[in-house]
């Protein structure tokens, strides 16, 4: 047998233990539906037509009260040279060879997954095979931003929730030097700051808060577990959708990156485990009976983990990159549907995206026992403007403080600057059927 034979069955012997590490559900995906719809996309570039687009299926397709609706999967299609390890069906997917982004209709049948529709992405055509048609993105105006404070001290509004620990300035150079910039990944694109106007108008902040399905409240001085648990739980639900989420423990990461409740952790620490264990899914998560393991929600920082429980943390690992310049950080927040993983103020949180704001800054709201006051912030309740004039991005985040903290019930906030952060790209090892192609 030629060596390079031999040497390619030994890698892909490897590969296939690799991935069978993960114990997550069978046989299809997370939900147990017997139909995806399955769309590749490059990661790191696209257009916003394409984009767009995906958010439409997205959007129609978790909105649909039908259970016999088909699960959508919007998933990367990683280059070789990319250090991320795709499940078998992606890179069978892949390997067909079709122009990204691509989509195909898999029904399971008694025989084995099967094709029954195939076409480029397309939101009208691809919904068309679900019986769908596009839905209205949420409401919302892309000229302002909620009425919620800007720039929140965090320190002096709930120090006991603080917890960010800033890496110390003697370890800074090492910690950089491990972890690649996002730029560097093969066929990054950034989006220039004068094609951020039109992105913004198409995905409002209502729109792009659309996927946070699980908002926590921090009960100890664990930000930067759960905002890292965001970082995962944010990227996944834009992937995968309701039909297929799964809440995770923040509390399963603190455990291990804390040292006792109200210690803190550092970002680094929470980097190094999700790229080597993962984290758990949450013992109230509604896909929480489908997996082996899972941890408490918030509390219960001493509760030890489950026996074995690394085998479906494994299902939750990411790769991790770095972004520390506004035109990256754009681009992996608002095309990618990744998040930003950063602290400040003595807190950590995750940035979800970038919201266009041309009018006046509305004055801060009062604040109760270091709350922002309880409130129903939508669209309806937005700062008024003035006269348009030049725009200020204003770039949003993921909090950890419950519904009644900022904005749209989902304890979203705003800085009106960019603060560079990690960024995590889950790996996709979810049960995706691989296709009989005949």
């Amino acid at each position: 047998m030629p060596r390079n034979t031999l040497l390619l069955i030994v890698l892909l012997i490897a590969a296939a233990l690799a991935l069978t590490q993960c114990q997550g559900p069978d046989p299809v995906d997370p939900a147990g539906l017997p139909r995806v719809i399955l769309c590749l996309r490059h990661l790191g570039r696209g257009t916003l037509d394409d984009v767009h687009q995906a958010w439409q299926i997205r959007e129609a397709i978790d909105a649909s009260a039908d259970p016999d609706t088909p699960a959508f999967f919007w998933l990367p299609a990683t280059a070789k040279d990319q250090r991320l390890r795709p499940h078998g069906g992606v890179a069978a997917y892949a390997a067909l060879g079709k122009p990204l982004p691509y989509c195909w209709d898999i029904v399971v049948t008694d025989t084995g997954p099967r094709i029954i529709h195939e076409g480029p992405l397309d939101a009208e055509q691809v919904l068309s095979w679900a019986g769908l048609v596009p839905r209205a993105p949420p409401a919302g105006d892309a000229s302002t931003i909620p009425d919620v404070p800007l720039d929140v001290d965090f320190a002096a509004e709930a120090p006991e929730l603080c917890g960010y620990r800033p890496t110390p300035e003697l370890c800074r150079g090492m910690e950089q030097a491990a972890v690649r910039n996002i730029r560097e990944l093969p066929g990054f694109e950034p989006i220039p700051k004068a094609d951020w106007p039109k992105w913004c108008d198409r995905f409002p902040i209502e729109r792009l808060a659309g996927p946070v399905y699980h908002t926590t409240e921090q009960v100890m001085g664990s930000c930067v577990g759960h905002s890292a648990m965001n970082g995962i739980e944010g990227p996944r639900g834009l992937m995968f959708g309701r039909r297929a989420e799964t809440w995770l423990s923040a509390i399963s990461m603190y455990h291990f990156i804390g040292r006792s409740p109200g210690s803190g952790a550092f970002i680094g620490d929470a980097a190094d485990r999700l790229a080597s264990i993962g984290i758990l899914p949450a013992d109230n998560s509604p896909d929480a009976s489908d997996w082996r393991h899972a941890h408490q929600d918030v509390g219960g920082f001493y509760d030890a983990l489950p026996a074995g429980y690394e085998a479906t943390a494994e299902c939750f690992r990411a790769e991790v990159y770095y972004v520390d310049d506004e035109e990256a950080w754009f681009a992996v927040t608002m095309r990618d549907g990744l998040r930003v993983h950063l602290g400040r103020s003595q807190h950590a949180i995750s940035g979800l995206g970038v919201v266009c704001e041309r009018g006046r800054l509305a004055p801060r709201v009062p604040t109760q026992r270091g709350r922002l006051a309880p409130r129903v912030l939508t669209s309806d309740s937005l700062r008024e403007s003035a006269t348009p004039t030049a725009p200020r991005y204003r770039w949003a985040y993921e909090n950890s403080w419950g519904t009644d903290w900022g904005a749209l019930g989902k304890s979203i906030g705003f800085d009106s600057r960019m603060y560079p952060g990690r960024v995590y790209v889950p790996v996709v090892h979810d049960g995706i059927p691989i296709p009989s192609v005949n």
